[in-house]
C-alpha cells in the first residue's frame, strides 16, 4: 500500500493570493481582448468591430486553457508545501514544473515557501528551463538495420 501526503489546508486568504498569482496573465489574456471587443463595438464601424471580435477569440482561447489549469496549479502547491513541512522538499523538486510558463510561477512560489533569496529562485527556475528547452530539442534517430543511435540536438549529430 501506498503512503499518501497528507496536504495542507490554505486558508482563504492564502488561496485568494494564489489563484490571483497563478491566474493573473489568464485574466490579461481574456480581459483585454474583451475590452478591446466592447471598445470596437462602441466605437467602431461595425465591420472592424466584427473583425476585432472574431480576432479576440484567439488570446481568449488561450486565457481559458491558462484558466483551467488552476485546480492542478494548487494541487502541486499543496504538494510541494507538505514536501516543505516535511523536510523533503529540494529545489530540484520542481524542474518538472519549469518547462511550462503556468507551472514556472508555482516553481517560483514553492521556492519562496522554501526560504530561497529572490535572485536565487530566478535563476533556478531559469536553468531549469533552460535545460528542458534543450532537452527537448534533442533528436534520436535509431537505425535497426545497422545497430547505431544517433543523438542530435540544435542542429548537431553525434
Amino acid at each position: 500500500m501506498v503512503d499518501r501526503i497528507a496536504l495542507p489546508a490554505l486558508g482563504a486568504a492564502t488561496t485568494l493570493r494564489l489563484w490571483l498569482s497563478y491566474q493573473r496573465y489568464a485574466l490579461v489574456l481574456v480581459g483585454a481582448p474583451i475590452a478591446c471587443a466592447v471598445l470596437a463595438i462602441a466605437r467602431a464601424p461595425w465591420w472592424l468591430a466584427a473583425i476585432v471580435a472574431v480576432t479576440a477569440l484567439v488570446p481568449m482561447r488561450f486565457g481559458v486553457v491558462v484558466l483551467v489549469r488552476w485546480p492542478r496549479k494548487l494541487r502541486a502547491t499543496r504538494v510541494g508545501l507538505a514536501r516543505i513541512a516535511a523536510g523533503t522538499f529540494t529545489p530540484a523538486s520542481i524542474r518538472g514544473y519549469c518547462s511550462d510558463p503556468c507551472f514556472r510561477v508555482v516553481a517560483r512560489e514553492l521556492l519562496a515557501a522554501a526560504g530561497l533569496p529572490r535572485a536565487e529562485r530566478r535563476a533556478i527556475v531559469h536553468r531549469f528551463a533552460s535545460e528542458l528547452r534543450a532537452e527537448d530539442s534533442v533528436a534520436l534517430l535509431v537505425d535497426h538495420v545497422r545497430g547505431t543511435v544517433t543523438v542530435g540536438g540544435a542542429g548537431k549529430a553525434t
